[in-house]
């Protein structure tokens, strides 16, 4: 996911500097709709993704617990690259 917020990162730069003289504008969004889906992708996966609280050794799998978890906890950061500029 690191790999993919650089790429992300340079793609939107390169899109607000040569918007209006880039040719291939279409095709520059077409990778950014490939990484906003990617980014989606991993957001909904995380709220199935099993924890281990600090604490414990169990690790909690049953939905409800481990949506609660990541919407207490990464909802926030993963929700921002979602909105759109």
């Amino acid at each position: 996911m690191v790999f993919l917020h650089v790429i992300t990162s340079m793609l939107y730069a390169f899109m607000a500097a040569f918007r209006n003289n880039h040719t291939n504008y279409d095709e520059l969004m077409n990778w950014s709709n490939f990484c906003e889906s990617c980014f989606l992708i991993n957001m909904i996966l995380n709220f199935f993704k099993m924890y281990q609280p600090s604490e414990q050794f169990k690790v909690i799998k049953e939905f409800r617990l481990t949506s609660l978890h990541y919407y207490s906890t990464r909802l926030l950061q993963d929700l921002i690259p979602l909105i759109p500029f």
